[in-house]
């Protein structure tokens, strides 16, 4: 959601890409996004294809993704780390080699009491919840902008303050 934001506010398009299962847009500044088709537990191997296909390195990348152990609205962005428990950031080391590659973490909730992680994961957003989803892609959106420009330490300090 964060991406694709990112994408219609630049009126970037989004493109099935030949190297992997994934989709990718160019920013009008230049900076490729790529959203992995794979499920998420395998989104390492899309995220290396990228990586050889644009000819980057994995300090080069920031990966946006949804944290169940984040209050819902809650971003926070980090240069580097472990996996977290987090299965596609697994995968994603796995396939890089290294944890050194940045993360934008995006606060969904932990799951409802007898409810599978799964279905909350990939859940419908009640209405309620749908305002505070908005302007969490807002500020994401943002964060990722400032990443561009400034760099991620100077966006830490603008993503990660409580709201």
């Amino acid at each position: 959601m964060v991406l694709d934001a990112w994408a219609a506010e630049s009126g970037a398009q989004w493109k099935k890409v030949r190297f992997t299962e994934a989709e990718a847009a160019q920013t009008p500044e230049g900076v490729w996004l790529l959203k992995p088709l794979s499920y998420m537990n395998v989104s390492g191997d899309p995220v290396r294809a990228g990586l050889n296909w644009f000819k980057l390195v994995p300090e080069q990348i920031l990966v946006v993704m949804d944290d169940v152990s984040l209050k819902l609205g809650r971003l926070r962005l980090r240069s580097g780390g472990s996996a977290g428990g987090h299965n596609g950031l697994r995968s994603i080391e796995q396939h890089l080699g290294t944890r050194e590659y940045a993360r934008l973490k995006c606060g969904v909730g932990s799951a409802p009491e007898r409810m599978d992680l799964a279905d909350h994961v990939l859940g419908r957003f009640v209405a309620e919840e749908k305002i505070i989803l908005k302007e969490m892609i807002e500020r994401a959106v943002k964060g990722l902008k400032m990443c561009e420009h400034q760099g991620v330490t100077a966006a830490m300090n603008e993503v990660n303050r409580e709201v």
